[in-house]
C-alpha cells in the first residue's frame, strides 16, 4: 500500500512522554505487547500508556514503584523536556524523515481528507546511566476515509550511546554521568535533536514495512547483541536490513526494531536502508 500522500494526527497528550529506563521483570510481568484495539483516535496515546494497568494490584504497585525510582534519572533535564511538545517533537521528526510523499501534521480532531492517516504514541526511555535513549513508537495506519486499522505495528528505535571525553569532569545531580551536560547544550538541543531523530527514523521503518513487509519473513532467527547506553542487551530476532551503523530487525514478538552497531549519538542521517546479508 504506497502511501503517497498521508497525514501524521497529534496525540491528545501535549507533552512528550519520558521515563526513566526500567525492566518490570521484577514486578513479575515484562513489556508485553502493545494493544491496538483502542475505542478512538483522541485516546491511543492514553490506552498505550495505560496498558499493563489491567494486572493484580500488587504487581502494578510493584511497578509503579520501579518506575517512580527510575524516573529519577530524568531530574536533570526537566527544564528541557516540561517545555517539549508533541507538535515539536513531530514537526521536527517529519522533516528528518527519508520517506517520500506529500505529508502534513494534523491537530487531534483534524480530518484527515483523503490523506492516509497516521496515529503515533511515541514514549521516550532514558537508560540509567543517562548516555542513551530508546523510543517505543505505536503506529496505527488508516485507509483514506477508512475506521478500521489497515496497519499497526511497534517500532523500537535505540539510540547509540552518547560517549564523553575522558577529559571530562562527572556532573553533579542524582546521577554522577557525565553526559548530562553534553544533552543540556544550547537549551538541550542535543536531547530534543536525538529525540526527533529516534522519532524520524521510526516512522521511516514504519512507512516502509506498510507499503512493502521488510526483509525476507523466513530469515533465519539469530541473537543481536547491542549497546542499550553503557549495558549491553540481547534480542532475538530476524535480520532486515543493514545501514549506517545500525541493524534492523523483527523480533519474535513481531516487533520492528533498530539497533546500534557503530556509531555514536547524534552522528547524521543515515542514506536508504539496503537489505542485509
Amino acid at each position: 500500500m504506497p502511501l503517497r500522500s498521508w497525514s501524521l494526527r497529534l496525540p491528545s497528550v501535549d507533552k512528550v512522554v519520558y521515563r526513566g529506563g526500567v525492566s518490570h521483570d521484577a514486578a513479575g510481568m515484562g513489556t508485553g505487547a502493545m494493544l491496538y484495539v483502542v475505542p478512538g483516535p483522541v485516546g491511543f496515546l492514553a490506552a498505550v500508556l495505560a496498558h499493563g494497568l489491567v494486572t493484580n494490584a500488587a504487581r502494578q504497585k510493584q511497578k509503579d514503584e520501579l518506575q517512580l525510582a527510575a524516573d529519577r534519572v530524568l531530574e536533570p533535564f526537566a527544564p528541557v523536556l516540561d517545555g517539549f511538545t508533541h507538535q515539536q517533537l513531530m514537526q521536527a521528526g517529519l522533516q528528518r524523515m527519508s520517506v517520500g510523499g506529500s505529508k502534513r501534521l494534523l491537530t487531534v480532531t483534524e480530518p484527515a481528507g483523503t490523506d492516509w492517516l497516521i496515529e503515533s504514541a511515541p514514549v521516550f526511555s532514558m537508560t540509567q546511566d543517562q548516555s542513551a535513549l530508546v523510543l517505543d513508537n505505536a503506529l496505527r495506519i488508516f485507509a483514506p476515509g477508512a475506521s478500521t486499522v489497515t496497519y499497526a505495528q511497534t517500532v523500537r528505535v535505540v539510540s547509540a550511546p552518547l560517549i564523553v571525553a575522558a577529559a571530562a569532569p562527572p556532573s553533579p545531580g542524582p546521577s554522577a554521568s557525565g553526559v548530562v551536560p553534553l544533552w543540556l547544550e544550547s537549551q538541550g538541543r542535543r536531547l530534543t535533536d536525538e529525540s526527533a531523530a529516534l522519532f524520524a527514523e521510526s516512522m521511516d521503518i514504519a512507512l516502509t514495512d506498510a507499503s512493502a513487509r521488510v526483509g525476507d519473513e523466513n530469515a533465519a532467527h539469530k541473537t543481536f547483541r547491542y549497546p542499550e547506553g553503557g549495558s549491553e542487551r540481547m534480542e532475538r530476532a530476524q535480520p532486515l536490513a543493514e545501514r549506517c551503523g545500525r541493524t534492523l530487525i523483527r523480533t519474535l514478538r513481531g516487533w520492528l526494531m533498530s539497533i546500534p552497531v557503530g556509531l555514536s549519538a547524534g552522528s547524521g542521517q543515515c542514506p536508504a536502508a539496503a537489505p542485509a546479508s
